[in-house]
């Protein structure tokens, strides 16, 4: 698809008419849809249960093609988020992914778009752009461990100088 032709080929009174009706767009007919559909709103729904933002506050827009120039994609975010008025606007192809936010900073939408575009799978690939957007995902048990070693050695070496500093000393 040329970067001429991709804002003029882009039906966007056809993806805000499937917008308005779940929050999930597809660019072209596939018999895969109506599994993937399916798929993309259990994912807003996990990821508002999980404390994200509700299902209807997010949009998501399946494109089987990329265009030559991507950030014609994050254009079309844009449009989409202006016609539907959602918070979020996540556009997914097979070789990219945009995402435009009211409520999302730019630097929390582009660490999402890099977690979704890691993901295969599409769903996975929402609660991905999520997960990421929302902070650092820390491995806190394996920091609490390193914690607790770096402080038993402290504890212990302590115990030791204080054992070595008060034993009698033979002369």
């Amino acid at each position: 698809m040329s970067t001429a032709h991709f804002s003029e080929t882009a039906d966007i009174a056809g993806l805000v008419a499937q917008l308005r009706e779940d929050g999930i767009a597809f660019g072209t007919e596939n018999p895969v849809n109506p599994v993937l559909e399916s798929d993309l709103v259990q994912a807003l729904a996990d990821v508002a249960a999980s404390g994200g933002p509700a299902a209807d506050q997010v949009s998501i827009v399946v494109l089987e093609q990329t265009p030559d120039h991507v950030p014609q994609l994050r254009d079309l975010a844009q449009d989409l988020q202006l016609e539907t008025g959602v918070e979020t606007v996540l556009i997914r192809t097979p070789h990219a992914v945009a995402g435009v936010s009211d409520e999302l900073t730019r630097a929390q939408i582009e660490q999402g778009q890099r977690a979704m575009a890691g993901q295969p799978d599409y769903a996975d690939g929402v609660r991905a752009f999520f997960e990421a957007a929302d902070g650092l995902s820390l491995p806190w048990p394996g920091i609490a461990a390193a914690m607790f070693i770096a402080v038993s050695l402290v504890v212990a070496a302590t115990w030791f100088a204080i054992r070595s500093s008060s034993s009698p000393r033979v002369a």
